[in-house]
């Protein structure tokens, strides 16, 4: 899966990606430890967290916007377009 991050017109930080997803999202985790997002699945019959953890940390300029405004959109990217754009809670781990 590729991802990359944008604002989107209205100043919300986004989270967009070419690959559908195994499992809607849940909500997005911040790790201050490694700067890098997780988006955690809402995976049926399980209570067992699962997701998708980022390969490369945050710059600053993205994180001051996650911590302004505790959320962020995500969005799959098909034909050009965002689809499927959600916003979801960040829960920030280990500040």
């Amino acid at each position: 899966m590729n991802a990359g991050i944008v604002i989107l017109q209205d100043g919300t930080p986004c989270i967009v990606y070419d690959d559908e997803l195994p499992y809607p999202v849940r909500h997005v985790e911040f790790d201050y430890e490694d700067h890098r997002i997780t988006l955690i699945y809402d995976v049926p019959g399980t209570k067992e967290k699962q997701g998708q953890k980022f390969d490369y940390p945050l710059d600053s300029r993205f994180l001051s916007l996650l911590e302004e405004n505790g959320k962020v959109a995500v969005a799959f990217v098909k034909n050009d377009q965002l689809v499927d754009l959600k916003e979801y809670s960040v829960i920030f781990l280990n500040k």
